[in-house]
């Protein structure tokens, strides 16, 4: 058995940022989230705005 004297290393904002990623959740986000959910966000929007933009060649008789 190991008995430690002395203060807990402090911990910093990585370490509590690091737990909370990691945290047991329904969803489980992690660090890969953080590069995921902005690329997905992005392709949804690229997506919509191509659809729109080729639909109104048809609304406006471009097409």
């Amino acid at each position: 058995m190991t008995i430690a004297v002395g203060r807990a290393p402090s911990r910093g904002w990585f370490d509590v940022l690091d737990d909370w990623l990691k945290r047991d959740r329904f969803v489980f986000v992690g660090w890969s989230g953080i590069l995921l959910f902005p690329c997905a966000f992005l392709a949804l929007g690229g997506w919509l705005t191509g659809t729109t933009f080729v639909t109104s060649w048809y609304t406006h008789g471009l097409a």
